[in-house]
């Protein structure tokens, strides 16, 4: 019992001991005023927008295809690429869409 206390006793004074620096002391003046510069500039982001964001199709038989389009347009100030699209179940396929960039 004693060893424990004692090996948690050196833990707690070595964990101690090396938070005693200053992080404050680390932070250069430059970096900040980079930071400061880079962060005032706002940065134009593209901005997805879909016609509607979900769709029933009510009830279907079993085995019936069924299709519905969903219609995006890009609302930001910048291009937007689609890479990658996913569904959220294996009911669903996404079919083709363009690669391309789309402009706002």
């Amino acid at each position: 019992m004693k060893k424990v206390i004692l090996g948690l006793s050196a833990l707690c004074m070595v964990a101690f001991t090396s938070c005693k620096e200053d992080a404050s002391s680390k932070i250069k003046s430059e970096n900040v005023t980079q930071a400061a510069e880079r962060d005032a500039t706002p940065v134009e982001f593209p901005v997805l927008a879909f016609d509607k964001s979900e769709h029933d199709f009510g009830e279907i038989e079993n085995g019936t295809p069924v299709e519905t389009v969903f219609s995006y347009t890009n609302t930001g100030k910048s291009p937007l690429v689609i890479t990658d699209i996913k569904s959220t179940c294996g009911c669903t396929v996404p079919q083709d869409w363009s690669k391309e960039p789309l402009n706002p």
